[in-house]
């Protein structure tokens, strides 16, 4: 996702928005099986491989997504608005400027780095500005300040279902506002202890995972996973119900990518990982399932949707992604 953000995602507000659904563990420097904890927490990196810190305050999210948004404001308020800060960082640019010369060759790069920053910012008000305030027909939820749970050692509890529904709020109103069109969401940590007693599957979810092939465990993942799953097709139906600018919906013009971080908790397996795909936005036909043989990647599935998405020149992903997935489109 980062990598579509940096061709797709500059138009908006926010070029990538990275969100959390449960507070993060940390336990030392590795999480579970040799990963550490800052590739277990995180499922976003940049270009360098450093993981993106994601959101897990809604309060921060929203303040991220929707600040300066206001759907009852003029396009000629919000210009001037963006021109009185657009006139505020003119004034840092300049004396960035006049600074330069004074500068060493080792403080010159830090400068160069701190002006690239102030440039984006400078584009965020500017989209914001040509979006009439980024509103148009969209409407921001009321700002939440917390998910409504606690990790507790590890121990996530709470109000899950409405944690859920916040972040969803968040995420189908943050791509109807075009305040963002990339985005990240992680349910879970990857060790999760999340309980779901409240939907008859007590116990930790990492540790139910770790099934031994009993019975009783395997029954719980398959009651947790349908419970995930029509979270997820309630999102989708809100987003089928969302008209975007163009006439179409929000759905029609998004795709949704949807898996795990391992396909059997008990082996640790990462071979026949689950993966769904939804929406209209990348041209791939959908409504089926498909199966592809040994060798193919998620490499090659993230390969197909940086092209579908018109990002140029990417032709490989990661260590195993070494071309296009074929029949998405057919």
């Amino acid at each position: 996702d980062y990598l579509i953000a940096n061709s797709y995602g500059n138009a908006t507000l926010r070029p990538y928005f990275v969100l959390g659904g449960e507070p993060p563990f940390w336990q030392g420097d590795y999480c579970d099986s040799g990963y550490p904890c800052a590739v277990g927490n995180h499922i976003t990196f940049d270009m360098q491989g450093n993981n993106i810190p994601r959101l897990e305050s809604p309060g921060e999210a929203f303040d991220q997504l929707f600040a300066g948004l206001d759907p009852s404001a003029s396009n000629d308020a919000a210009k001037k608005r963006a021109a009185l800060d657009t006139s505020v960082l003119d004034l840092v640019l300049d004396q960035s400027t006049a600074l330069q010369v004074k500068l060493s060759s080792q403080d010159k790069p830090r400068l160069d780095e701190y002006t690239n920053s102030i440039r984006e910012v400078e584009q965020r008000i500017a989209n914001l500005a040509m979006n009439g305030g980024g509103a148009g027909a969209c409407t921001p939820p009321m700002r939440v300040d917390s998910f409504g749970v606690s990790n507790n050692g590890g121990q996530i509890s709470g109000d899950h279902l409405g944690a859920i529904n916040i972040a969803h709020d968040l995420m189908a109103i943050g791509l109807q506002c075009d305040s963002t069109r990339v985005m990240s969401f992680m349910w879970g940590n990857m060790t999760s202890a999340r309980n779901y007693a409240f939907i008859g599957a007590a116990g930790g979810h990492h540790d139910i995972s770790h099934h031994n092939g009993m019975a009783d465990n395997i029954a719980k993942l398959q009651i947790i996973g349908q419970w995930e799953h029509n979270r997820f097709a309630e999102f989708l139906q809100r987003l089928a119900a969302m008209p975007d600018v163009d006439g179409r919906t929000v759905l029609d013009n998004t795709l949704i990518f949807l898996s795990s971080d391992i396909s059997d908790g008990d082996a640790h397996n990462h071979d026949d990982m689950p993966v769904m795909l939804a929406g209209g936005g990348a041209g791939f036909t959908m409504g089926r399932q498909l199966t592809y043989a040994g060798g193919e990647w998620f490499g090659n599935l993230f390969v197909s949707i940086a092209q579908a998405f018109g990002v140029p020149n990417v032709t490989t992903f990661g260590e195993m992604g070494m071309g296009p997935l074929a029949g998405l489109t057919v």
